[in-house]
């Protein structure tokens, strides 16, 4: 048996099976774009090729991201492996809770009264 090699058949080569998880940091309201994006690579030959969807980069890390899928595929330097994976960013939900009160006046037919409350002085003052 020989040992494991490249592609290229170049060397003696270790695979470890790559891993791509993302994680992200929620904008922080729904028209925010603060959010963030950044993937987190384990394992495979680096170093790796990075392409996010959409032209957004190369980086390992996006910013300033509204909420929305943003999805990269991710390829280790021998290209024994390559992972596509989405991140999503969630901006928080906007609740909007409305109050409405109505007042009615008591049905008046001949007599209406009115109370208000009354100082009343002490005697002795």
């Amino acid at each position: 048996m020989s040992a494991p090699t490249n592609r290229n058949q170049c060397g003696v080569l270790t695979l470890y099976p790559m891993t791509v998880n993302c994680s992200v940091t929620n904008p922080s309201s729904t028209t925010s774009q603060n959010g963030v994006a950044s993937l987190v690579i384990g394992g495979g030959t680096p170093p790796y090729t990075i392409v996010w969807a959409n032209g957004l980069g190369s980086n390992q890390t996006l910013t300033n991201l509204g909420g929305g899928t943003y999805s990269a595929t991710v390829t280790d330097s021998t290209q024994d492996y390559t992972i596509t994976t989405n991140c999503v960013l969630v901006p928080p939900t906007t609740t909007t809770t409305s109050t409405t009160t109505t007042t009615t006046k008591p049905p008046c037919d001949d007599i209406c009264l009115t109370f208000q409350p009354m100082q009343v002085k002490s005697l002795y003052e």
